[in-house]
């Protein structure tokens, strides 16, 4: 017995046929499944098997349906069977068409005249309403796929539950890595090339598994068997690993293409292996709740996938197999998948779990589904092929490392309702351009942006109140940074070796100081900032001058090391003391403005600034350690009459 998601509508009252791309599936069948159930009869290729004359169905049923509803995306528009076949019958026949865009800004082109409505989600029903004769029935529940398996039940289909393979010599490998998919997904197949063929068995076997290439077709033994067997009915699934034209086919066969072909061509492929994989199900040759490629166990929550065995480099996992859901993907599931290149994941997963795609090097392209509301630690760490990702709203944190060593990631959108950036979440991210940090992130974790050597500039959002640790260590790219009003701390090594900083912007710029006045283009650190730590600007080499505000209590030693092209620094009226080798090396500091609150001033800490002059009051300590150092002096006014020649 077979239950549908929900059954294809078969019979003579008014339907819709679903007109989309397989790729879009998922989201497909999440937006009609409301309307089954609503009441409105429905179409769509999901009740076609392989072994159907496929064309013949898609058209007829496009013939005999009251609507014509187009998923149109990027996916269909490329879609032989939307572009070619369906809409061109839709139109043949007159029949409604309501456009339904999935994709923005999509240049999807419809004769005007056929195209009765373009519509979003929300607006399907009430497009459907206006259509003449459409009529829909009562309510009733979408109760999900299920297949039971019986032998005994399978609508008098000969055989004891396995499929049959035949293939030549010439593409064994291909046809023996489709068959490992079909194997790893609980399908029971006997290979006729391996063990010998066995009449006994080719005759009781529920279905004829056909590798068909040019070379079987003049094979004279393989072609008799699939003739006997195509001219006998019998069920036959052909998985074409070869180019096939008609020309090709031998007049016994001709009529085999007008059947649902799998095709193989390109090597091992995600939608054709799930076809394959349903049609064994449906014939009895496959365990119902067998998952394909995977080590797996069954909970009272549903199915738990522990390990991907599989060798399918584009997954699509299924939201429920044999009625049961796929609940849960374990920690470390796809850890070093090398060959995995994408990945569909189901809306019936909540959570990404600890290090579940680590060390995928390969994999290009990840598909989330909104009901995903947490990623845990190193979820994505070092899949360095991973170029973009879209993260559902519902997450509120991006943890630590979660994208680590990617480094191929080139943008990053965080989500609007995220409150937290973890520790090294985008450490070595080397490619990382721009990243959109929402209001709602107060904090950001240390390393977050550690070795992100392209991130040009960043915007810190207000509610943060410290830069930990490391934060923009090593961005090298980095010419522009906002603080906002909120940071408090500025932690060591914060914005060590980012070479390129030349802007420290706070979102406060009202506020003009007579220290402003002196220096008209010193970069502002936030007024609210009461410490910057030890390195936290150790070689920004492009840095050419920096205000401290009064706010400042304390710098850390080492806290300018390096800063080769600072020129003029403004020390606020908070500080009291001027750490060790805090502007050490900075050989181009030719002007410091020192406030009468500072009582201690290391002897090292202007080591190697040889052409420095400080701004102080003749009665501060500052002015008195000049006098001890050799160091040139000038007072405010002085510096003023001087700068600006005020006479």
């Amino acid at each position: 017995a077979v239950t549908e998601y929900f059954k294809p509508y078969e019979g003579t009252k008014p339907y819709i046929f679903i007109s989309y791309s397989h790729k879009d599936r998922d989201e497909v069948l999440g937006i009609i499944k409301p309307l089954y159930e609503s009441g409105w009869r429905i179409w769509y290729d999901e009740g076609l098997t392989i072994g159907d004359n496929y064309d013949e169905t898609l058209e007829e049923h496009v013939r005999n349906c009251s609507a014509f509803l187009l998923f149109a995306t990027e996916n269909s528009l490329n879609s032989y069977y939307c572009r070619e076949n369906e809409i061109p019958w839709a139109i043949k026949y007159g029949k409604p068409i309501i456009k339904c865009d999935l994709d923005d800004r999509l240049d999807y082109e419809i004769d005007e005249c056929a195209v009765k409505a373009t519509v979003s989600q929300a607006e399907i029903q009430t497009a459907l309403e206006q259509i003449s004769g459409l009529t829909r029935g009562e309510r009733r529940e979408a109760k999900g796929i299920s297949v039971v398996v019986n032998p005994a039940d399978r609508d008098g289909a000969e055989g004891d539950g396995f499929a049959y393979c035949l293939y030549t010599a010439e593409h064994a490998a291909a046809a023996k890595a489709i068959m490992l998919e079909a194997r790893n997904g609980g399908c029971t197949l006997y290979d006729a090339a391996e063990n010998g063929e066995d009449e006994e068995k080719l005759r009781n076997c529920a279905c004829l598994i056909v590798f068909l290439d040019k070379k079987f077709l003049s094979d004279e033994a393989l072609t008799k068997t699939l003739t006997e067997a195509y001219q006998a009915g019998r069920d036959i699934a052909v998985c074409q690993v070869e180019s096939i034209s008609n020309d090709d086919l031998p007049r016994e066969l001709l009529g085999l293409h007008k059947i649902q072909w799998l095709h193989f061509v390109h090597g091992i492929n995600a939608d054709m292996n799930t076809k394959l994989a349903r049609h064994l199900q449906k014939r009895g040759c496959r365990n119902a709740a067998t998952l394909p490629g995977f080590e797996y166990e069954i909970t009272d929550k549903g199915i738990v996938i522990n390990k991907y065995t599989g060798l399918n480099p584009e997954l699509r996992i299924e939201s429920e197999y044999g009625g049961i859901p796929v609940a849960e993907i374990a920690e470390e599931a796809f850890k070093n998948c090398q060959q995995l290149r994408s990945i569909t994941i189901p809306l019936t997963i909540k959570k990404i779990k600890y290090a579940t795609f680590l060390n995928c090097s390969n994999l290009t392209s990840v598909t989330i589904p909104d009901s995903v509301t947490e990623i845990e630690n190193s979820a994505f760490k070092n899949c360095t092929s991973l170029t973009s990702i879209t993260i559902p709203d519902g997450i509120t944190e991006i943890r630590g490392g979660t994208f680590l060593g990617c480094t191929r990631l080139a943008s990053f959108v965080i989500p609007a309702g995220a409150a937290t950036i973890g520790k090294s979440a985008f450490t070595d991210c080397t490619s990382l351009t721009s990243i959109s940090i929402p209001d709602t992130v107060t904090e950001i974790g240390e390393r977050a942006f550690s070795g992100c050597t392209s991130l040009a500039e960043v915007i810190i959002p207000d509610g943060v109140t410290k830069i930990e640790k490391c934060t923009f260590q090593n961005c090298t790219s980095l010419t522009s940074i906002t603080i906002p009003q909120s940071v408090t701390v500025i932690a060591q090594q914060a914005f060590e070796n980012c070479t390129s900083l030349t802007f420290i912007n706070s979102t406060d710029s009202e506020t003009e100081t007579e220290e402003d006045k002196i220096s008209l283009t010193a970069a502002n650190i936030p007024d609210n900032v009461i410490k910057i730590e030890e390195k936290a600007f150790n070689n920004c080499v492009n840095l050419t001058s920096i205000t401290i505000p009064d706010s400042v209590t304390e710098i850390g030693i080492w806290a300018f090391l390096n800063c080769t092209n600072l020129d003029m620094v403004i020390l606020g009226d908070g500080l009291k003391e001027i750490e060790p080798q805090t502007f050490s090396g900075c050989m181009g500091l030719s002007t410091v403005v020192v406030a009468n609150s500072v009582k201690n001033i290391c002897n090292d800490s202007f080591l190697k600034c040889e052409n420095l002059t400080m701004v102080c009051s003749r009665k501060s300590y500052a002015w008195k350690f000049c006098e001890e150092n050799d160091i040139n002096k000038i007072t405010p006014l002085d510096y003023i009459i001087s700068k600006f020649d005020v006479e």
